[in-house]
């Protein structure tokens, strides 16, 4: 396993390559980075497309660091496995 940036995501990642194999957790960290990235770049913008943006946007800076320090990790992982 590769270093991750944040480790509660390489924890998920361990356990889905455990439970579904390198291809589960792939599809995993493909769709998760999609759907953190939005987040991000909605909230950057201030665009309320979702709940889930709604709520990112109301919380604190130190939240929206923990997307793009999972964004990131998500990235390492597709790029190391691809």
């Amino acid at each position: 396993m590769i270093e991750l940036k944040n480790k509660e995501e390489l924890s998920r990642l361990e356990f889905l390559e455990e439970r579904d194999g390198r291809a589960g957790a792939m599809e995993f960290a493909l769709r998760t980075f999609d759907t953190y990235r939005l987040i991000v770049l909605n909230a950057k913008r201030k665009r309320l497309a979702s709940r889930a943006t709604c709520m990112f946007v109301t919380t604190s800076v130190d939240n929206r660091a923990s997307f793009v320090k999972s964004c990131l990790s998500f990235r390492e992982y597709i790029r190391k496995y691809r």
